[in-house]
């Protein structure tokens, strides 16, 4: 099946375990000794072990109103890459939040062999647009990354509920409460299925397997229709109609808010100059008027001294 995981040796489980017995004849222990040193591993064992925390749930954003939705920018090839503050990581959230989708069984039950034959596909991008602002540019890469997410979540399914345990029994009383009866009983035959393990390929070991039409490291959603339709030389982005409204209302706030600081800034500097300019003024005034005293003084001494004494005298009595 496409992506599923491969777990070396699990069609011989029942043989795992086969040559502790003999391991221990051949190092001549002690039984009772091998009994307490096993005993002593276990509890050793059981008390450094990590409680792991459980899957994603992303409960605040399943809980978002419609009206509450966040806009998402992408670039030229419909991938999210913003908006992101020091504050949050909206692309990285909208990730979580689709793994989560992908893990829903209501969504995409296991019991399909390949992501191509999910049918609830359109459903899944009809709950994305209530919780996020998304065009229509990024639904191949959402429904890739909840198809990626899908195939993780298949492959530890099966490690945790087939590989884990020997019988059919055992993993039927083990089954998991979320997946019907019916559907498990479909998977036990599924992957009771023994495959081929032939020789892999070191380059698709690592890469994993080609795709027609599909690019690597451009990430989900890029092959070879989308490069050729987008020019290398310009990085393009493409943006919700919300969020440009929301940039406009923001610019225009900004601006307002530039208007009136610079208002403030001049009606300031208005005061000061005023203040400088009536003080100037006040200053003049008053050398003016000591200056007028003393001409006025001087014009007076002048004529009295042109004047008879007799007549001086008249005019200070």
């Amino acid at each position: 099946m496409e992506g599923e995981c491969e777990t070396e040796g699990s069609d011989n489980l029942e043989d795992n375990n086969d040559d502790c017995p003999d391991s221990l004849s051949r190092s001549r222990v002690n039984i009772n000794e091998a009994d307490n040193s096993i005993t002593e591993y276990r509890v050793l064992n059981s008390t450094t072990e990590v409680n792991k925390r459980g899957p994603t749930m992303m409960h605040k954003v399943h809980m978002r109103p419609f009206e509450n939705r966040e806009a998402i920018i992408l670039n030229e090839f419909g991938q999210p890459i913003g908006p992101v503050t020091p504050e949050k990581d909206t692309p990285g959230e909208f990730s979580r939040f689709l793994g989560t989708i992908a893990r829903d069984y209501g969504y995409v039950p296991l019991i399909y062999n390949s992501w191509h034959y999910v049918s609830n596909k359109e459903k899944m991008w009809e709950y994305v647009l209530t919780k996020y602002i998304v065009l229509e540019e990024s639904k191949d890469w959402v429904l890739k990354t909840m198809g990626a997410a899908w195939r993780i979540h298949k492959c530890r399914f099966k490690k945790k509920y087939l590989y884990k345990d020997k019988d059919n029994k055992t993993k039927w009383n083990n089954r998991p409460k979320r997946v019907p009866d019916d559907d498990f009983k479909l998977l036990l035959v599924l992957w009771n299925k023994k495959k081929s393990s032939g020789i892999k390929d070191a380059y698709l070991a690592v890469m994993g397997k080609e795709y027609v039409g599909r690019r690597r490291l451009y990430g989900k959603g890029v092959s070879n229709k989308v490069l050729n339709n987008t020019s290398p030389s310009v990085a393009s982005y493409v943006v919700p109609g919300e969020v440009i409204d929301s940039l406009r209302a923001e610019v225009i706030e900004i601006e307002k808010l530039q208007l009136v600081d610079m208002r403030k800034k001049l009606e300031k500097e208005y005061e000061k100059r005023k203040t400088e300019l009536e003080a100037k003024h006040a200053k003049k005034m008053e050398e003016f008027g000591k200056q007028k005293e003393t001409m006025v003084d001087e014009i007076l001494e002048k004529l009295m001294s042109k004047q008879q004494p007799s007549v001086v005298k008249q005019f200070l009595t």
